[in-house]
């Protein structure tokens, strides 16, 4: 249901995008509205069940609040340290080793620092932290989807696992499509600042899904025991 609801309001945006300057007057305050409906309806969930993730909870909330800043202020600092703070809550879910996510944040803090050093801007300062933070993201959620889909292709009979750990492969699974999506409405974002307009066009269908994933990560999910035949 969260997939063909993702699908749904990716395509309305797409519709909306190209339907001339009486829509793009408004898009701003319907794109928000539905990062707010994503983290809305997550924590809702949560309220009725134990949150499966609180970090992806936490992940759309500072989703919610770097939108702000970005789509109704001036000042784009705070929005990006904002999703500085979601990618990080992203990485505890998706890098699986402790040393790697230590590796990760002293990689992007040392690269941050020698930013500021050479007195660059903080705006992009802050951008090659994201980026650090977000390739190493990236590259763990490729091989957990990679692992899910090499099991299901090869051993469709999967051994049995706990509710925990099955829990805690769901998140993860759904933590990694979204950091993906987000990746990809990340690159479009950065053509579109280098002057490829058409890029624009194509942020949003790739991150409202993301989010849709990030709250589905945030829900817990419905174990299913298959019943046993004699």
């Amino acid at each position: 249901m969260f997939i063909l609801t993702a699908v749904f309001f990716a395509s309305c945006l797409l519709i909306l995008e190209f339907s001339g300057p009486w829509a793009l007057n408004e898009i701003a305050y319907w794109q928000w509205s539905w990062v707010g409906f994503c983290t809305a309806g997550a924590l809702m969930s949560s309220i009725k069940t134990p949150a499966a993730e609180p970090l992806a909870g936490l992940a759309l909330i500072g989703c919610s609040l770097a939108d702000l800043f970005l789509l109704f202020t001036s000042d784009w600092q705070t929005g990006i340290a904002l999703f500085c703070l979601v990618q990080l809550c992203l990485s505890f879910i998706v890098i699986q080793q402790e040393r790697w996510i230590q590796l990760c944040l002293t990689l992007a803090g040392l690269i941050f620092i020698s930013a500021l050093v050479l007195r660059l801007p903080k705006i992009f300062c802050l951008s090659l932290f994201y980026a650090v933070q977000t390739g190493f993201n990236v590259f763990f959620s490729g091989m957990i989807l990679l692992r899910k889909l090499k099991k299901e292709t090869h051993d469709p009979q999967k051994p049995s696992l706990s509710d925990s750990q099955e829990t805690r492969k769901t998140v993860q699974c759904w933590t990694a499509g979204g950091t993906f999506l987000l990746a990809i409405c990340d690159l479009n974002v950065v053509l579109f600042q280098f002057g490829i307009i058409a890029a624009g066009d194509w942020i949003w269908p790739f991150y409202i899904p993301a989010l849709f994933c990030f709250a589905q990560a945030a829900r817990k999910p419905e174990i299913i025991i298959p019943r046993r035949t004699l």
